[in-house]
């Protein structure tokens, strides 16, 4: 292992290409094959999904054992929400056999949905590896992409905590976990922290244990499913390196934080005094006023996070911190499922996973219910909105996760799809249908023109004044006086009003009033995530409130200002 880790870091680039290539030949083939032929492999895909749990109580009651096509399989069974699926999930895990899905369920994905009732995802061998397989297309793009990761250490979060177990003992959590156990103990061995890291109670203490470990190794790649996260990894970089430089000098770990003893004792054990690399870190500090990663890992060539729905609003402030570093989007998934494979740091875009789980869509403006036209892959329409239905062996059939994607063109016959917002997550006081990414984009374009930096931001709508209107809630990354907020404010009502017309049209018509802005003190976002992850939301799946339908968001804040918008 040690050796084979040697030889690879000396590879040249072009080299580890070569092997990449190599090593995902099968996987590329069949995935070359499927973008030509996307019907006929998801027609495979659904026969092999139904064929295995024909005999299950869901497969019964539809008649699993008598469809032989994709239409018979439309017409037998209606979408459906998760209130319609969680009966047969109650019994599930109550300890029912057999009645979504026919293979044994050792483990239930949290659904990364953090509010409401949590949705338990079966998660069987059989869906972990209809998941996987497609992904393997993603893993030859990520060493395309970056060869040269191979040369260093990965800084990564992740969430392998079982958060608890069902009333029959299943153990539940982040699906990484489970991916985590399918994954050869080659490969994860090569994590070099220490999976207790993750596991840590406390937000700074976990955030402190990877950077100091990460400060002292090579690190050439940073992955987070959020990159929210990877702005966080660098807050908290430039809030912790003078003490991150004072450990390394000495080869210690900070006492102030709350670590339990034995993986204190585990990490202490890694560490040794390294004087040099402290007098190297002292003098980017001195002359940068803080730790960047861009300066203190020369050898950084990349960043793997997502990169679609809110996330612009997030990958604006990458550039302060890790320059023009390339970003290859994760790819769209969830807990329910994986849909898309970028293989470009270009955009969001990516073939849709057609070699995975069954997917049908419905155009946006045609939604009305149950009974749904579907379309499938081979059927959309460049530049045109649709619901994602998706089929699964995780025994969701035609459920509607409730995502809107995009069609952003094709990869020979399958679509490019990208993640635009949840269908749910819109306002709509008077008809405007304001959505997550009409806010990102809004307010994202107006800090770019008056060149202002936020740390975080949140739309919510404002229901006690005649008319109602919409409550801009900012947190400033440095001061923003009254003018500044002004001009600030002045420029989100602009840009909302260019990315959605219904908005400017009910504006003009004072049906809807003038927006405020509330400023909030320093921290606020970041105390509302530790606050969600304190309450037991996997830190890596926690998404910021940015378009949120409680209008009192703002008072759990404390705020420093308000203005409003002259009418």
């Amino acid at each position: 292992m040690v050796f084979l880790r040697w030889l690879v870091r000396h590879l040249p680039g072009f080299l580890i290409k070569i092997l990449a290539r190599l090593l995902y030949s099968k996987s590329w083939a069949r995935f070359k094959e499927a973008v030509r032929k996307p019907r006929e492999v998801q027609r495979r895909s659904l026969m092999t999904i139904i064929q295995r749990n024909r005999f299950t109580a869901f497969g019964r009651e539809h008649g699993f054992n008598e469809i032989s096509s994709i239409d018979e399989f439309r017409a037998r069974v209606p979408i459906r929400k998760w209130e319609e699926i969680q009966p047969y999930i109650e019994q599930m895990i109550n300890g029912a056999k057999n009645v979504l899905v026919a293979d044994p369920v050792p483990y239930y994905g949290l659904s990364s949905g953090t509010t409401g009732t949590p949705k338990y995802v079966p998660m069987p061998d059989s869906f972990i590896d209809e998941f996987e397989q497609p992904r393997r297309v993603w893993k030859r793009a990520v060493a395309m992409n970056f060869p040269s990761f191979l040369k260093g250490e990965v800084l990564l979060m992740a969430s392998p905590k079982i958060e608890g177990r069902t009333p029959d003992g299943t153990p539940y959590g982040s699906i990484y976990r489970r991916i985590d156990e399918k994954t050869p103990k080659l490969v994860r061995e090569v994590d070099p922290f220490p999976k207790a890291i993750y596991l840590l109670e406390d937000f700074d203490a976990k955030y402190y244990c990877l950077l100091r470990l990460a400060v002292d190794m090579k690190i050439t790649l940073i992955t987070a499913v959020n990159p929210s996260t990877v702005v966080l990894f660098c807050k908290k970089l430039e809030q912790f390196g003078p003490r991150i430089i004072q450990d390394i000098k000495q080869g210690t770990l900070d006492d102030d934080f709350d670590i339990p003893k034995e993986l204190r004792r585990r990490i202490e054990r890694m560490l040794k005094p390294h004087p040099g690399r402290a007098r190297q870190l002292n003098r980017i500090l001195k002359k940068s006023g803080r730790l960047r990663p861009v300066e203190i890992w020369p050898h950084l060539c990349g960043v793997i996070t997502w990169k679609g729905g809110s996330a612009p609003f997030y990958l604006k402030q990458f550039p302060r911190w890790l320059g023009d570093i390339k970003t290859l989007d994760y790819g769209f998934m969830a807990t329910e499922g994986s849909f898309n494979l970028p293989i470009s740091t270009r955009g969001s875009a990516g073939p849709a996973a057609v070699l995975g789980h069954f997917l049908e869509f419905v155009p946006v403006e045609q939604r009305s219910g149950p009974s749904d036209k579907t379309l499938l892959a081979d059927e959309l329409e460049e530049g045109k909105d649709y619901y994602l239905i998706i089929t699964a062996s995780n025994g969701l059939y035609r459920y509607d996760i409730n995502d809107i994607v995009r069609c952003t063109g094709f990869y020979e016959k399958t679509p490019l799809i990208e993640f635009l917002h949840k269908g749910g997550n819109m306002l709509s006081l008077t008809g405007e249908k304001i959505a997550e990414s009409h806010v990102v984009e809004a307010v994202t374009n107006a800090c770019r023109e008056l060149d202002i930096e936020l740390a975080g931001f949140a739309v919510t709508q404002i229901l006690d004044v005649e008319p109602p209107a919409y409550r801009f809630s900012v947190e400033p990354a440095s001061s923003l006086d009254e003018k500044r907020g002004r001009d600030l404010l002045t420029a989100c009502e602009s840009n909302l009003r260019a990315v959605n017309i219904e908005y400017a049209a009910k504006r003009d018509s004072q049906r809807l009033g003038p927006p405020t802005l509330t400023v909030l003190a320093k921290g606020s976002f970041e105390a509302y995530r530790a606050g969600r992850v304190s309450n037991g939301a996997p830190d890596a799946h926690v998404k910021p409130p940015h378009l949120h339908k409680d209008p009192d968001l703002y008072k759990q804040f404390e705020v420093l200002s308000s203005l409003r918008l002259e009418a």
